[in-house]
């Protein structure tokens, strides 16, 4: 008989679940905790069914995944939630399911299309392939807004292809990295390859606004809505029809949160002292070099914020860890001189750890053209002791 294990504390759903489907064996665990210790008596389980909600973050999502392989995971719930789906599926998951749903003839459905799945699998794949292929084909002029992006490394071009593909769609993106990675850059592409090029680029940094007019700045004031208050348009309006980019969004104040929830998911604003919400159609970027995951736990950022407006999430790897970068940017930004770098030079730039990253080796090598009096910069020209 075949071995379903459920991880939740709704001993009714269990039971329930269990007496419908009698062809199957049925374990119950009260925590994901009790399931994982003992994780050796469970690996004959085909399907582990568990409650998503008992997972704080993504990251514990993709460990449970991992841990309990190659059982299959379903994550169930008491209602769907499309953004929980989303990040469940992305995650590794096998299938995600509201409870109401998990009738009589579900486990033996689910059976039947795993099979057909797992018969057609190869066609599948190349279907798959075929379809990126198409939707994510790069244009001459598509690769010239790309080439924008200076880097050879392989991180590097797999972040092209994801700009690529993100552009061609008008999900909110979320861009993580550090300072200095080319955060802002990546905005700007992903907006100049979608269909929105030809409409505004709005650009707010939500750390350098004063948490008085943060509300206004956003979403727009009425004359007299506050102290020396005139009537202006919203952030949020001001980029419809094109692209919002919300940068440093971790510092966005906690209090204009909830209403920046609303803007994302409604499409309208209400700016500040009027009582009629303003629509707006604006693809939404946003970017962090905070842990937002560390900020979420913490209650410093609402967490359904967060599974908004991280539906498609784009990593910028520090510079240390794409060296083969390096050089190409080096020599990118020595481009307009007559002066190249020398191979001492070259190896110095490749063995220092570069904190401030992109923008740090921009500013070293703008400042080596101050020492440098010949047409080859050498390691002296260098000086990372300034840095």
């Amino acid at each position: 008989m075949k071995r379903i294990a459920i991880v939740t504390k709704d001993n009714q759903f269990a039971k329930k679940l269990s007496e419908n489907n009698p062809e199957y064996s049925f374990t119950l665990f009260g925590n994901v905790f009790s399931f994982e210790k003992k994780q050796q008596d469970t690996k004959g389980f085909l399907y582990v069914l568990v409650e998503y909600l008992d997972f704080s973050s993504t990251v514990e999502v993709e460990k449970f995944i991992s841990k309990v392989f190659p059982c299959k995971v379903i994550f169930i719930s008491d209602y769907c939630n499309s953004i929980f789906m989303s990040h469940a599926l992305r995650c590794g998951a096998f299938y995600y399911i509201e409870k109401s749903l998990c009738t009589k003839k579900f486990l033996q459905s689910l059976e039947k299309f795993s099979e057909d799945q797992k018969n057609e699998q190869t066609k599948a794949e190349t279907d798959e392939i075929t379809i990126l292929e198409n939707k994510c084909k790069i244009t001459e002029e598509e690769e010239e807004i790309l080439s924008q992006f200076i880097g050879e490394s392989p991180e590097s071009q797999l972040l092209k292809n994801q700009m690529m593909c993100f552009a061609k769609s008008s999900f909110p993106v979320l861009i993580t990295g550090d300072s200095g990675t080319g955060k802002t850059l990546c905005a700007k592409l992903i907006h100049k390859l979608s269909e929105r090029n030809d409409k505004s680029f709005v650009k707010i940094n939500c750390a350098g606004i004063p948490s008085s007019i943060a509300e206004s700045e956003l979403f727009g004031a009425e004359k007299g809505a506050f102290t020396d208050a005139v009537k202006h348009t919203g952030k949020f309006v001001e980029a419809d029809g094109g692209t919002l980019f919300l940068d440093e969004i971790g510092a966005m104040e906690k209090l204009v949160q909830p209403k920046g929830l609303l803007a994302l998911e409604d499409k309208v604003c209400k700016p500040v002292g009027s009582n009629k919400e303003v629509k707006f159609d604006a693809r939404i970027i946003c970017a962090t070099n905070s842990d937002l995951e560390k900020e979420r736990k913490k209650g410093k950022f609402r967490s359904d914020l967060y599974y908004r407006i991280s539906t498609l999430e784009l990593k910028l790897l520090p510079l240390r860890q794409r060296k083969k970068d390096i050089i190409p940017l080096a020599q990118n930004f020595l481009k307009d001189t007559k002066k190249h770098l020398s191979a001492e030079a070259e190896k110095v730039l490749l063995e220092y750890s570069w904190p401030g990253n992109v923008r740090e080796l921009n500013r070293v090598i703008q400042r080596s053209l101050l020492y440098c009096s010949g047409d080859e910069i050498t390691e002296k020209e260098i000086n990372l002791s300034l840095k």
